[in-house]
């Protein structure tokens, strides 16, 4: 038996052999860290009581501790401060894996012959490959010399799988790799857009750059390099800004920031790799940033539309077409059903009450009785 699924699920939860081993004590389930280990190897097979034991702990289904994979990921690449826990990695990871076996599985059963419009990882060695490898990409791509609406769409409507972990961990930036065919990329739900973007495009530039025959630390420079060319491209740089700079204004970096979805910091970094501005001008910038403040919160936000759809919008049709039952929809995304079965007044009709699961049956019906509850007391007073 492959043991996989259930460390996967416990990496996800973020428990250790030993936290889950107690938690499974409270249920009057008793066995040791080291026995759970074997389950997780393959050494022994669980018994059903476990499993049932488990699942509640896990939030998972008994039968989904116990499966094969469908699909593994190739992670290549982790962007990350250097105080990131290695136990929040393997949360992380264990976590998005999971969304991504979710979604594959659904893409390939709804289009089956579906081809990514990532290309082949070309050599990169120097600064100006990483600004090559970015023109040519919005070139294959169709991007022409826009500002890009939306990342996230960019990479989604090619083949994409974009996962948003939703736990707020301050030190994670973004994670990306390979789940057969299909690039992925993680990025953090609680950060900025412009933040995001350049996340999503930096992680990209991971995945269509080799990069093997430079350092990792350099590698990380041409990553931030191909984000930064391929959210503004050198020529719409030089059309903004001009082809050489004096100075330049607060107020002019924050019309740009609105309108690329490109920072105003990452905009003066445009402006000194492109040598539009001289290095010293650049510090001055940056003095000046940090005197204020805006080097963490900068004094206006890019409003974009940097949010995963993809994946929903696949449960919605297997759902509509039969494929999937309502429950399942709900297991792949939950909260779903709050979208399709809420009416204008907020109300939930009671047929489709009855086919929520029982758990959120129980939760609607609780908060509908807090709701009466407070009423009833107000008038009463």
């Amino acid at each position: 038996m492959d043991g996989s699924p259930l460390k996967q699920a416990r990496l996800a939860a973020g428990l250790t052999l030993r936290e889950l081993a107690q938690k499974l004590s409270r249920l009057g389930y008793g066995i040791t860290p080291a026995g759970i280990s074997k389950y997780e190897i393959g050494k022994s097979k669980p018994p059903p009581s476990f499993l049932h034991a488990a699942g509640r702990i896990l939030a998972v289904k008994p039968a989904h501790l116990v499966r094969s994979p469908a699909v593994t990921v190739d992670w290549l690449n982790f962007r990350k401060h250097s105080r990131l826990s290695q136990r929040d990695q393997n949360q992380i990871k264990a976590w998005a894996s999971t969304i991504v076996e979710k979604q594959i599985a659904l893409q390939q059963l709804l289009f089956p012959h579906i081809r990514t419009g990532f290309p082949k990882p070309r050599p990169c060695t120097s600064h100006e490959d990483a600004e090559e490898a970015a023109e040519t990409l919005r070139r294959k791509w169709g991007l022409a010399d826009i500002p890009i609406e939306s990342v996230t769409e960019a990479l989604e409507d090619r083949g994409g799988v974009v996962v948003e972990y939703p736990r707020h961990v301050s030190r994670f930036d973004g994670l990306c790799g390979w789940a057969d065919r299909f690039p992925v990329i993680v990025v953090s739900a609680n950060v900025p857009d412009d933040r995001r973007r350049l996340s999503l495009a930096h992680e990209l530039g991971h995945l269509v750059m080799d990069c093997s025959r430079v350092a990792p630390s350099i590698e990380e420079h041409l990553a931030f390099r191909f984000a930064a060319a391929f959210i503004v491209p050198a020529a719409v740089a030089w059309r903004e800004l001009g082809t050489k700079r004096k100075s330049l204004l607060p107020q002019e970096l924050a019309l740009l920031k609105r309108k690329h979805g490109l920072s105003m910091q990452g905009w003066i970094r445009r402006a000194r790799d492109l040598e539009i501005i001289t290095q010293g001008h650049y510090e001055t910038l940056f003095r000046r940033f940090s005197a204020l403040g805006w080097r963490t919160t900068e004094p206006v936000a890019f409003e974009g539309h940097e949010r995963a759809t993809r994946l929903k919008q696949l449960v919605l049709r297997a759902l509509a077409e039969g494929i999937i039952t309502p429950s399942r929809a709900s297991e792949i995304v939950p909260g779903i059903h709050d979208e399709m079965t809420i009416d204008a007044q907020g109300k939930v009709p009671p047929t489709e009450l009855l086919k929520l699961p029982r758990k959120e049956r129980r939760r609607r019906l609780a908060e509908s009785a807090r709701v009466v509850a407070k009423h009833y007391t107000h008038s009463a007073a």
